[in-house]
């Protein structure tokens, strides 16, 4: 017989504090357990009795979490391992004190392999309250074209965010409001047969810090782009576990679906009653630089973070600092802040990209050129003429790659 449990957790202790808090709850380990040996045996009372075998903490990927216990816990990056082996069924009962114990301390959940129940002191995925009111959320937005396979789309979003931000999961979904279907009752397939039938954007809603999102679901336009869309409360996002998870799903979305470019910024002024998101003239707004499905560049102010596909890594990598820069395959992602942060703050920073001829004078300061987050050319700029448009028309950045043409 064996009893086997599982530690998942955001910290690993050294052999020095593992040992510790052994004996803070009475055990010890065996003298021929050194420590160069990835597991060691543990014994307890006067007659050291062997107990169980404590397997020492290795770090794991997200992909190699339960998704039971992502559900439970964030950040996990290391995995410890318990069992009680032979036939000390006796011993079970200390496993598990310990087991609790190491959890607790590291910021876990325990997983009993036996009856797959998950274990912890507190809620590990508690969501920082965000108060009604007015509010800033994080807008994201994964551009694609509209070639591409929409049944892929949908795949990649359940896995990543049941890897990654199970609160992104599809709660509720449909094309229209209300929305009538439910991931728990129709199941994950019908899910994603139904975004690849549809004939429209399939919209859905998530769990706190996510508030709701879309997929596109074929051509919705006559253009060459669409985008994928998620939205979020940005206070949770300025902790660096919801961050981190929330990091990992952008970046892998942008890789499953070619993403030509990715953007996640900061909009204020939006209206929070404690359940959904409001709108108004206040509210300020995401440029899409994709209306009615043409490319028109890169977007005309700093965003706090973006994903560039292949199409732009190289037009783009240079002008970036390279501390905020991130080279995966053919894509690169760019951050310009840890927490989330406005455009306003973001464009405080810039500096221009090239300094002036010597000898050019400027005779006025005005004449002087602005600073951009990347160079100028590169970047849609917002005709603002008309002061009674919400959604002024862009005007089309004058280098963009010959494949969004």
């Amino acid at each position: 017989m064996s009893y086997d449990l599982q530690i998942y957790s955001a910290q690993g202790l050294s052999a020095e504090e593992l040992r510790g808090l052994l004996t803070s709850t009475g055990l010890s380990v065996e003298d021929s357990s050194g420590p160069s040996t990835e597991a060691w045996t543990v014994v307890r009372g006067a007659k050291r009795k062997y107990s169980f075998t404590l397997a020492l903490p290795v770090s794991i990927e997200p992909e190699d979490v339960p998704g039971e216990v992502t559900g439970a816990a964030l950040d996990v990056s290391y995995f410890y391992e318990l069992l009680v082996e032979g036939s000390s069924a006796t011993e079970v009962p200390h496993a598990v004190r310990f087991g609790r114990c190491l959890a607790e301390a590291t910021n876990g959940v325990l997983l009993d392999q036996q009856n797959d129940k998950i274990w912890s002191r507190r809620k590990l995925r508690q969501v920082p309250r965000v108060d009604s009111g007015v509010v800033s959320t994080v807008e994201v937005r994964w551009y694609v074209r509209t070639a591409d396979e929409v049944g892929t789309a949908a795949d990649a979003w359940l896995k990543l965010v049941r890897r990654h931000l199970p609160e992104a999961l599809p709660r509720r979904y449909g094309t229209f409001e209300p929305l009538g279907h439910k991931l728990e009752e129709d199941g994950p397939d019908a899910f994603v047969r139904f975004v690849r039938e549809a004939d429209n954007t399939v919209f859905f809603k998530g769990t706190k810090p996510v508030t709701d999102g879309s997929l596109v679901a074929g051509p919705t336009c006559a253009g060459t782009m669409q985008a994928h869309d998620l939205t979020l409360l940005a206070d949770p996002l300025a902790e660096v576990p919801w961050r981190t998870s929330f990091r990992r799903l952008f970046v892998e979305f942008a890789e499953s679906v070619d993403a030509v470019l990715a953007t996640a910024e900061v909009v204020r002024n939006v209206h929070w009653s404690g359940r959904s998101l409001g709108y108004d003239g206040n509210t300020e707004r995401a440029t899409y630089v994709a209306p009615r499905g043409n490319w028109e560049g890169l977007p005309p102010y700093p965003v706090w973070w973006a994903w560039f596909g292949h199409e732009y890594t190289q037009l783009v990598r240079e002008h970036l600092p390279a501390d905020q820069v991130e080279v995966r395959g053919t894509g690169l992602f760019h951050w310009r802040s840890d927490a989330p942060a406005d455009r306003d703050s973001l464009k405080a920073q810039l500096q221009p990209h090239r300094e002036e001829p010597r000898g050019r004078l400027f005779r006025r300061k005005q004449d002087r050129p602005s600073a951009t987050w990347l160079p100028a050319e590169l970047l849609a700029t917002e005709d603002r003429s008309d002061p009674n448009l919400y959604n002024p028309l862009l005007i089309r950045a004058q280098v963009r790659p010959a494949s969004l043409s």
